[in-house]
């Protein structure tokens, strides 16, 4: 059984781009995305600090995942 990464991205296309690059890296030692971050084994955020957007909804996140 694979171990699962979920990853959230914030920020401009370049995040995205980045998340998929720490993806595939991840794969590569047996890794596989879900989209339930419930029954993840590694939780990624990956995030801008240049935009304000971005900035908010990693704080948003940041304080969800403390409820959790």
């Amino acid at each position: 059984m694979n171990k699962k990464v979920f990853i959230k991205t914030f920020g401009c296309q370049m995040n995205v781009y980045d998340s998929n690059r720490i993806y595939d890296s991840l794969k590569t030692i047996g890794f596989e995305k879900t989209d339930n971050q419930n029954e993840t084994d590694c939780y990624i955020l990956n995030t801008c600090h240049i935009r304000d957007k971005a900035n908010n909804g990693n704080c948003w996140m940041r304080c969800t995942s403390r409820e959790r």
